[in-house]
């Protein structure tokens, strides 16, 4: 939880940084997160304290569904297995999606503590995350994991001991912020341990770093040559995330060749359509609400955009969007409209303001049928928020990238990524 320590680098502080990373074995993220956070400890001087706990414990708490993915519409759930299958490759991760998911793994989690009792208890943690997520081992088996355990150096582990303190760890989690794997909470100053900032997920670890005294991955070279590439940029103006994905097209279109064609669609009507909470923002819990407020933050300062959370939340964006489909140049102006919205504050629901940015709200009315249609095709592309980006390239099938953290993935793409996953 962010306790108001700032949010930038703290070089100084290296002889004491430590960095609790919290995990459960039953999350992909989390996997991958323990393949990659070594590194940042190794390039920071920062200490990795591995902190187990029972997620299915804080889903309970929060009110969340034990199995998530069953909660997704089907898009999402098949979106959500390539952005998994992506991770861990970018991470250099085997994965063999187990067939039983998700798995129990509470004698994994005991076993955990139990061993970081007695010693550097890491090689069997990575033993147990490959025993997931690589090999499909029976990890819920505890005669399993005590042959793991035992393989690592870690015999006659009293798993029964370690009931209280997993519940514990637990809690402490919780009272951390933590409402998800993985999730890391940093101590930045030894004299003021108590002031500690959180991340949550795998891909902000640069944040983790960045906050740890390290510099942030800068852009990639253009491409040479330039790449022969379309990307359809879907977005509805109500995104704060897609505010800020539409402030790189421009930048990423620059540097690689590729066109950005922007494509407005009404995220409210997909969302109904896939049974989807109309504000997700509103149905998340309070610690997941504050992280990705915060998250918004911390995006715009890497960047160097300027953000504030619009006052007229959530957004009515139909005639906005509608100006948008009628207007000569759909990129500048769309561009203008979220500055208004997410820079400006100003309410993009009123004609005057429209046509100030150069809009034409009277004849808005003519692009009733190609919102609807725009919609209908964000549907049936698979669409499930925004922003998305549909990748086209000669020869190649299309891929779907979710989310305006996923543009780094076009992009390596666009420099020979082989990437997973495939639009169907």
């Amino acid at each position: 939880m962010d306790n108001g320590a700032d949010d930038g680098a703290a070089p100084g502080y290296s002889h004491a940084m430590h960095v609790d990373f919290w995990f459960d074995y039953s999350c992909p993220y989390a996997y991958a997160a323990c393949g990659l956070v070594d590194g940042v400890a190794a390039r920071t001087g920062a200490t990795i304290r591995y902190r187990p706990f029972l997620l299915g414990g804080v889903f309970r708490a929060l009110g969340t569904s034990q199995n998530l993915a069953a909660t997704m519409s089907p898009q999402k759930a098949v979106h959500l297995l390539h952005d998994q299958q992506r991770a861990l490759v970018r991470a250099g991760l085997p994965l063999d999606f187990p067939a039983a998911h998700p798995r129990r793994t509470v004698h994994a989690l005991r076993a955990t503590l139990a061993a970081g009792r007695r010693g550097d208890n890491r090689s069997l943690i990575r033993a147990l995350f490959l025993a997931y997520w690589a090999e499909n081992s029976p990890i819920e088996d505890e005669e399993f994991v005590r042959a793991v355990a035992s393989a690592h150096g870690f015999a006659d582990l009293d798993l029964e001991a370690e009931r209280e303190p997993l519940r514990v760890a637990t809690d402490e989690a919780l009272a951390a912020g933590v409402f998800g794997a993985p999730a890391f909470t940093l101590s930045l100053d030894p004299k003021n341990p108590d002031a500690k900032q959180f991340f949550w997920g795998h891909d902000r670890l640069d944040f983790v770093e960045h906050a740890l005294g390290g510099a942030m991955p800068g852009v990639h070279a253009p491409p040479d040559p330039p790449v022969e590439a379309t990307i359809d940029f879907w977005f509805d103006y109500g995104s704060p995330f897609a505010f800020l994905a539409a402030t790189q097209m421009r930048g990423l279109s620059e540097r690689t060749g590729a066109v950005v064609r922007p494509r407005p669609f009404l995220l409210g009507a997909v969302f109904r359509a896939l049974g989807q909470a109309d504000v997700p923002l509103f149905a998340f819990s309070d610690a997941k609400r504050r992280w990705y407020l915060r998250d918004l933050v911390l995006w715009s300062r890497r960047w160097g955009v300027p953000f504030q959370f619009s006052p007229h939340f959530p957004l009515r964006t139909v005639l906005a969007l509608r100006c948008t489909l009628a207007h000569p140049n759909p990129s500048e102006f769309s561009e203008r409209v979220f500055r208004a919205a997410w820079i400006e504050g100003r309410n993009i629901n009123d004609p005057a303001v429209l046509e100030d940015l150069g809009g034409d709200p009277a004849n808005a009315e003519s692009q009733r049928d190609a919102l609807f249609a725009n919609t209908h095709e964000a549907i049936a592309t698979g669409v499930f928020g925004t922003p998305t980006f549909i990748l086209r390239r000669p020869g190649q099938p299309a891929q779907r990238f979710w989310g305006q953290d996923r543009i780094d993935q076009i992009e390596d793409v666009l420099h020979g990524w082989q990437a997973p996953g495939t639009l169907t």
